[in-house]
């Protein structure tokens, strides 16, 4: 259905990509292009589709439509990243001119705070094991 996209995975497999990194680009990207297709009735024209009528403002729609599905920052980044490595593999391969995906930016992602052991923890830890002989250890 979409040839480039079906170029694009098999250039991921070639490249020795995971079969689950494959998977994630492939679905991402088909769903964006679903969606552009649906939303915007620009990406098929008598079953022949144009990628180079995908602009910025359908990207950048396309993202604001999964964060207000409720879709955290970080899995906003994963689809940007997957749109992004796609659509510089086509410019590479000159399926179309420019890049639309150049200019949108990332989705500041938040920090996780990782909880670590109290000192009084780690000592308790410690005293937990007898190391009196190497047995023990």
């Amino acid at each position: 259905m979409y040839l480039e996209l079906d170029d694009y995975i098999f250039s991921c497999t070639s490249k020795g990509l995971s079969p689950k990194t494959t998977k994630t680009y492939r679905d991402n990207i088909r769903l964006f292009l679903n969606t552009v297709e649906k939303e915007y009735k620009i990406y098929k024209i008598y079953k022949i589709y144009k990628l180079e009528e995908v602009q910025k403002q359908h990207i950048r729609d396309y993202l604001r439509m999964k964060k207000d599905a409720g879709r955290t920052n970080r899995y906003i980044n994963s689809i940007h990243k997957s749109l992004k490595v796609f659509f510089e593999y086509c410019v590479t391969e000159e399926y179309i001119l420019k890049d639309p995906i150049e200019k949108v930016s990332w989705a500041r992602e938040e920090k996780r705070v990782v909880n670590t052991f109290s000192d009084s923890e780690v000592k308790q830890l410690i005293q937990f094991y007898n190391f009196s002989n190497l047995i023990n250890i």
